[in-house]
């Protein structure tokens, strides 16, 4: 299956697959009769986005997702999620839940175990690309956030920082000065601007274009903060790459996951995985997907048990 909107395009989306619908866990025999748990289900691995996915921009989890997160746990499907988030941004919404399972964050420039507190995958900039990179951002005018990956530091906020207030508003490990070491020290998983508006946006959209033959870039509007969002990553750091060197790792195969997304960072990933889901009317979804399900809102990520 080829990434969405390449040549090989996914099939048109629909809402409900062709085959015989099944709870989770169970799969019709000859006669149409289920099996039990784990009789030969046809998927192993789910692997979901978070915002705008699994809940919406307030971080709340439907009622129905909920009971369908247990489920999947309950009938020993394994269960990633995979994020633009960072590591703590992501338990912030995660923990409530109860869940603690492998999370991809920072799209894919790590992996972390979160029931033994492992990191399983880091990838980071060199001190020549992550210097290149940064250059790139002051030659439009606009310091970036500097992600890094350090026991006590999130990002660095450069002097001049462009990205919103809001933004800015919500690390709480941070530092704020010229991030040269940093750069040199081989810790940066990440460069971000969010939340950004009129001139400073159309400069931003620039500065991805010119980066992304040599890092992976994502941008585009911003539902959290408003205007638009730029986030580049080193250039193995895409989830896409980041989940399949964790189902390479466990014996699982693109053909037994289900990948669920809705933004431009999730398009590789559901391009990749044997059965894609969308959320309607998102970028997924016009790009095309097996299937669209209704926005966290309503509790349309429960509608992945339909798929099992």
């Amino acid at each position: 299956m080829g990434a969405i909107g390449s040549p090989r395009s996914l099939r048109e989306p629909h809402s409900r697959p062709e085959a015989t619908l099944c709870r989770v866990g169970e799969k019709p025999n000859a006669r149409g009769a289920a099996r039990g748990p784990h009789a030969g289900y046809r998927h192993r691995v789910v692997v979901s986005d978070l915002d705008g996915t699994l809940w919406s921009h307030d971080e709340r989890v439907h009622p129905r997702s909920r009971r369908a997160i247990a489920e999947l746990e309950a009938q020993g499907i394994r269960l990633l999620f995979a994020t633009g988030r960072r590591l703590a941004a992501a338990r912030r919404g995660l923990d409530p839940l109860g869940w603690a399972g492998n999370l991809v964050t920072m799209n894919g420039a790590t992996g972390t175990d979160l029931r033994s507190g492992t990191e399983w995958h880091r990838e980071a900039f060199s001190h020549a690309a992550a210097a290149a990179t940064w250059d790139t951002f002051l030659e439009a005018r606009l310091p970036p956030v500097v992600y890094v990956c350090d026991e006590t530091t999130d990002v660095v906020f450069p002097p001049g920082c462009a990205t919103s207030p809001a933004h800015r508003a919500s690390f709480e490990r941070a530092e704020t000065h010229y991030p040269g070491p940093v750069l040199a020290s081989g810790r940066v998983i990440g460069f971000a601007l969010c939340g950004i508006e009129g001139s400073a946006w159309t400069r931003a959209q620039a500065v991805g274009a010119r980066l992304a033959q040599r890092a992976a870039v994502h941008v585009g509007p911003d539902a959290t903060y408003g205007g638009g969002w730029l986030a580049v990553g080193p250039p193995a750091a895409t989830k896409r790459a980041t989940v399949a060197r964790w189902c390479a790792a466990n014996g699982v195969a693109p053909a037994d996951v289900v990948a669920l997304g809705d933004g431009g960072n999730d398009l590789e990933l559901l391009g990749w995985a044997g059965t894609s889901v969308a959320v309607r009317g998102s970028v997924c979804a016009q790009a095309g997907a097996d299937h669209v399900i209704a926005p966290p809102s309503d509790g349309g990520w429960a509608s992945v048990l339909d798929l099992l």
